[in-house]
């Protein structure tokens, strides 16, 4: 019983990727042994077992990646949605008083924006102060830098 709360208590600290990280240095630490000591079956096991656990290991960090990717997106997303709902209901709480933007295109059509803005806060409600800035449209990845 106490081993299993111990492994449960790993599990929750670690994750699954410390439970796979253990496995993996045991089979490795079998497959030196084995390598040294064992026969030539028992060398391929412990060897074909570290390769099979890092491809596991591999396939599962890349999709929890892609999860957490989309969970970011989903988030920004969110968070936009709801700025842009805040703007909305209130009366604008800044006045701009400078704004001055110069854009340094290169050859390679490559841009460099530099924004100055000086902005007064009208209301004491004010919480924040949202500026967005971007190529207007979705691009792809290939194009991204």
């Amino acid at each position: 019983m106490r081993s299993r709360q111990w492994l449960e208590k790993f599990l929750q600290d670690e994750g699954a990727v410390g439970f796979v990280k253990g496995l993996l240095g045991l089979v490795a630490f079998g497959a030196v042994l084995s390598t040294l000591f064992g026969p030539v079956a028992i060398r391929t096991a412990f060897v074909i077992g570290a390769i099979v656990l890092v491809l596991l290991l591999l396939v599962y960090l890349t999709a929890r990646v892609t999860k957490l990717e989309a969970e970011s997106r989903e988030y920004r997303a969110l968070l936009s949605k709801y700025s842009y709902m805040l703007m909305e209901l209130q009366p604008s709480q800044f006045e701009i008083k400078v704004w001055e933007q110069v854009a340094v295109i290169k050859a390679n059509g490559d841009t460099q924006e530099f924004i100055t803005v000086n902005a007064v806060i009208r209301n004491a409600e004010a919480k924040f102060f949202r500026l967005r800035f971007g190529p207007g449209w979705n691009q792809p990845k290939s194009v991204q830098k």
